[in-house]
C-alpha cells in the first residue's frame, strides 16, 4: 500500500480482471467516501473501462460515480441488509462490503486486498450437495445463511434465496473459504410464504423462450416435493480447456451511474434510459436487442410483471479477437421474470413507470403513447410487436404438455396467468387499435 494512504487515512482495495489489475478502490476513514482510480498500466496497455459510466481516465472518480457501479455488484434492498446483519456488517458501507463478498461479484471482477498475487489465486470448492437435500427435506437452510442472498421484503425479486454455485452432475459446489473460485449458476429457492415462487419465474421463463426472446439456460429442480430453480449465469462462460472463465457484465444502472438505491425523491432509470445504453457507441446488433426490448416491456405487460427495473438489465462485454485491446458489447440474456400479478395485491407498483402510468390499472392510451416515444417506436412497430408476442402465447396456453401443466398446476399457475394474459393483451389490443385509427390488425 501506498504510505500516501495511511498519512491521509485511505484503506485500499484493489481490482482485479482477468488476472490483470485494473485500479485501486479507496475509501477515506473519515468521511466514509469513496473512490476508484484505473491503474496507468491498464489505460495504457488494456485500453478496456469496466462501466460506461466510468470512461478510461486517469485521476480519481468521486464518490457518486463509484459508488454507482461498485454498489450495484452487490445485492439490494432487504438481501443485503440481512446479508449484513448475519456477517456483522455496518449497513450501507460498499466498502466493507467488497471486502468481504468481492471475491465473486458479477461480471468479470474480483475485488480483494493488496496482498492479492496474480496467478495464484486459490480455486478450491466447497460441496454442498448434501446440506442442500435437507434444506429442502426439512425446510431448514440456516447451514447455508452465511452463503445465502435473500430478503424476506413485498418485492418479488427479494422473496427467494439466491445461492451462487456450481452445478455439475447433480451436485452442488460453492467457493471455499477464501477461494476465489467463480460460481457458474444460482440456485433460486422460495421462502415459505411464496412457496411457489421458483415455479412462477420458470413458467414465465418457458414463456419468453416460446417466444423467442433470450433468456439463459434454466432447469427446475424437485427436493422432497419442493422446488429449485437453477439458471446459468450469463456472465461465466468456459473456455476449450474446460476452464471457467469470468465475463464482464454490467447491469443498466450501473451504466447509467444510477446508484443502487437511490433517496426517496431522486429519479431512477425507466424505459428511456434503458434504450439510451442499447443505443450506445459500442452496443453489438442494436437494431435486435431493441425489438427484444421491447418484445420483452409488452411481454411483461401482458404477465403482470410489476417488479423488473433498470438493474434487471445488463450488457456483457466481449474482448474483440480480431483486434487488441478492442471489445464490444451485447446485451445479456433477459432473466428475474415473475408474473409478480399472481399475488396481487403485493407489488401492485411498477418498477418503471409506462408512460407515467405507475400502475397497470391507469394505463391509458396518453401512458402508452409516451411509453412509445420513450422506446423511439411506432404504432405500426408496436402492431407487429403485439402480433409475435399474443399470438403465439395463445397456442402455448393451449398447447402446453401435460408435464408442464402438471408441474405447474401445483402452483395454481398456469389458469391464473392465463388469465391476467387474457385480460391485459385484451387492454393493450384496444389501446393501440385505438391510436392505430381503430384498425384491427392484432384484433384476430
Amino acid at each position: 500500500m501506498d504510505q500516501t494512504l495511511l498519512i491521509n487515512k485511505i484503506d485500499e482495495l484493489i481490482v482485479v480482471w482477468d488476472n490483470k489489475f485494473v485500479g485501486s478502490l479507496y475509501k477515506d476513514l473519515k468521511t466514509r467516501d469513496i473512490a476508484f482510480r484505473y491503474d496507468g498500466d491498464w489505460i495504457k496497455r488494456v485500453r478496456v473501462p469496466i462501466s460506461l459510466s466510468l470512461p478510461l481516465r486517469d485521476g480519481e472518480f468521486n464518490h457518486a460515480e463509484t459508488a454507482a457501479f461498485f454498489g450495484n455488484l452487490l445485492p439490494g434492498g432487504e438481501a443485503m441488509t440481512s446479508l449484513c446483519q448475519y456477517h456483522n456488517l455496518p449497513e450501507n458501507d460498499i466498502f466493507a462490503s467488497l471486502t468481504h463478498f468481492g471475491r465473486d461479484c458479477p461480471g468479470a471482477l474480483i475485488i480483494t486486498n493488496v496482498n492479492y498475487k496474480l496467478n495464484e489465486e486459490n480455486n478450491n470448492y466447497w460441496d454442498i450437495t448434501n446440506i442442500i437435500h435437507k434444506g429442502f427435506r426439512t425446510n431448514d437452510f440456516s447451514r447455508l445463511y452465511p452463503l445465502l442472498r435473500y430478503g424476506q421484503g413485498p418485492d418479488l425479486s427479494e422473496a427467494h434465496y439466491k445461492l451462487p454455485l456450481v452445478y455439475e452432475k447433480g451436485s452442488f459446489y460453492v467457493p471455499s473459504f477464501l477461494s476465489y473460485a467463480p460460481t457458474t449458476h444460482e440456485l433460486k429457492f422460495s421462502l415459505r410464504e411464496f412457496k411457489n415462487l421458483c415455479l412462477n419465474e420458470a413458467f414465465c421463463l418457458e414463456m419468453a423462450k416460446f417466444i423467442n426472446l433470450p433468456v439463459p439456460a434454466f432447469e427446475i429442480l424437485e427436493f422432497y416435493g419442493n422446488y429449485g430453480l437453477l439458471i446459468e449465469r450469463v456472465d461465466r462462460g468456459v473456455d476449450p480447456a474446460g476452464k471457467v472463465k469470468r465475463r464482464h457484465r454490467e447491469n443498466f444502472c450501473q451504466a447509467l451511474g444510477y446508484g443502487a438505491a437511490p433517496a426517496p425523491g431522486q429519479p431512477t432509470p425507466g424505459y428511456r434510459d434503458c434504450c439510451k445504453v442499447i443505443n450506445s457507441l459500442k452496443v453489438r446488433n442494436q437494431d435486435n436487442a431493441l425489438t427484444d426490448f421491447t418484445k420483452l416491456s409488452i411481454f411483461n405487460f401482458l404477465i403482470g410483471n410489476s417488479h423488473q427495473n433498470a438493474r434487471d438489465f445488463s450488457v456483457i462485454y466481449n474482448l474483440s479477437p480480431q483486434e487488441d485491446n478492442d471489445y464490444y458489447l451485447t446485451v445479456s440474456p433477459f432473466q428475474d421474470l415473475v408474473a409478480s400479478r399472481v399475488y396481487q395485491p403485493l407489488s401492485p407498483k411498477l418498477s418503471m413507470p409506462i408512460g407515467r402510468a405507475d400502475y397497470y390499472d391507469i394505463l391509458d392510451d396518453i401512458q402508452f403513447k409516451t411509453f412509445l416515444s420513450d422506446i423511439n417506436a411506432s404504432v405500426d412497430s408496436i402492431v407487429d410487436c403485439l402480433i409475435s408476442v399474443i399470438s403465439p402465447l395463445k397456442q402455448f396456453f393451449l398447447d402446453i404438455s401435460d408435464e408442464a401443466d402438471f408441474l405447474f398446476g401445483n402452483a395454481n399457475l398456469h389458469n391464473r396467468l392465463r388469465h391476467i394474459f387474457g385480460v391485459n393483451s385484451m387492454k393493450l389490443i384496444n389501446i393501440v387499435s385505438r391510436l392505430n385509427d381503430g384498425q384491427d390488425r392484432i384484433a384476430d
